[in-house]
């Protein structure tokens, strides 16, 4: 207790408080803020506060330094190449055309992502059309006026009528007009009107078209002028074919390169036929089969290769070589669709 109430120093021994060893730092926190950040620091009645950081000029002149800006971006890269195949004789196959055949190609078509809606419409817009048929018309509701008058006051059974002639008519390789011995002569001009009516519905359709059989013919009963017949355009159409996204490649091969002259590369995505005949029982007459599992990211639904070759050169004629790959479809075939897209394709004006 003397020794520490005396002045004397006490002795320290270096080897445990030398100087301060390099090898190990105390961790100090704000040091590693303070060497890019500054502290902002408010003083309360507490103590000091620290209340957040700013950020150092040369750390904001480096961050400036990474952000890099290109304009027009979109517009430098360079444009999607041309699909286009060629056709090699000796092997019977299809050929990836070389690039330097494509960039010296002198006309090249590129079509990408278009979406095509096309609306089939029902009657007739050409009015030669309409009178062609009004006439066939008439022409058939008379024989069948004339045979009826024929067996005025005589009564005839279905038995016996079923077994005569049908009258009819057969118009642009595909509208078939007809009356049988045992119906109305005037319900043909019905029939061909309630087929173009937009709002039938599907017993409308049946009762009308299904024309009435006549069991009260007498010389005494007049036939009252037939109703005009009403051709024009539907005012809705029945079918639509849509197709999504489209990408066409069309690209023709300088002279003399290849055999193939040209190259015609045609994709689609999506590809629907929605039906709208109001006496059908579906609501898409085609579409992607679903039962098949998804569809493979990027896969067209239909894959139209298209070539035009020439294997000899020396002769002026030339061939078609196609190949086409669709996805497997689901199809809903409703007869009335079915009819009327027969006579939509069919139609010949000859």
């Amino acid at each position: 207790e003397d020794e520490f109430g005396s002045g004397k120093l006490l002795p320290v021994d270096s080897r445990f408080y030398g100087s301060q060893s390099a090898g190990e730092e105390l961790f100090d926190a704000t040091k590693s803020m303070e060497s890019s950040q500054d502290a902002l620091m408010e003083d309360t009645n507490e103590g000091v506060l620290l209340t957040g950081f700013s950020q150092s000029r040369s750390e904001l002149s480096q961050s400036n330094d990474d952000l890099v800006i290109h304009d027009n971006f979109y517009d430098d890269n360079t444009p999607e190449e041309h699909a286009a195949m060629v056709w090699n004789s000796n092997n019977n196959s299809y050929d990836r055309a070389p690039a330097n055949l494509i960039h010296a190609s002198p006309v090249k078509v590129s079509v990408r992502d278009v979406h095509v809606i096309w609306n089939l419409f029902d009657g007739y817009d050409w009015a030669g059309t309409r009178d062609v048929i009004a006439k066939a018309v008439e022409d058939v509701e008379l024989k069948a006026t004339e045979r009826q008058s024929r067996r005025s006051g005589v009564q005839v059974y279905e038995e016996e009528t079923d077994d005569e002639e049908t009258i009819g008519d057969f118009l642009f390789n595909s509208i078939y007009i007809e009356i049988p011995s045992n119906r109305d002569p005037r319900d043909l001009t019905r029939a061909i009107n309630e087929g173009l009516n937009d709002n039938a519905t599907e017993t409308e359709s049946v009762a009308t078209t299904a024309m009435t059989m006549n069991t009260t013919r007498t010389a005494r009963r007049s036939h009252p002028k037939s109703k005009r017949l009403r051709l024009h355009r539907s005012k809705h159409h029945k079918i639509t074919f849509e197709l999504q996204g489209v990408n066409v490649d069309m690209v023709m091969f300088p002279a003399g390169g290849v055999e193939t002259v040209s190259s015609i590369d045609a994709r689609v995505q999506n590809f629907d036929i929605f039906d709208h005949v109001p006496t059908s029982t579906w609501k898409k007459f085609a579409t992607y089969d679903q039962d098949h599992g998804e569809r493979e990211m990027g896969t067209s639904m239909i894959h139209i290769e298209l070539l035009n070759v020439k294997p000899i050169a020396e002769l002026a004629a030339s061939e078609i070589v196609l190949r086409a790959t669709v996805l497997p479809l689901r199809l809903h075939v409703d007869q009335d669709a079915l009819d009327f897209i027969t006579r939509f394709f069919e139609f010949k004006d000859d």
